[in-house]
């Protein structure tokens, strides 16, 4: 599994109520804070996933 998508799993996991902050995921990740806040909002979506929905 690639770290981003290991990072929106991390994300969608925690309950609705628990405080996250993409940038503590994204460090533990190894990962950009900026491209894990798009990815998981869905405004950026990854390269397989472009030439999937093409």
């Amino acid at each position: 599994i690639e770290p981003i998508q290991a990072a929106i799993n991390k994300i969608e996991s925690l309950n609705l109520e628990e405080f996250f902050t993409y940038a503590k995921i994204a460090r533990r990740h190894s990962i950009n804070r900026n491209t894990l806040s798009r990815n998981h909002r869905k405004v950026q979506l990854s390269r397989t996933t472009k030439r999937i929905n093409q």
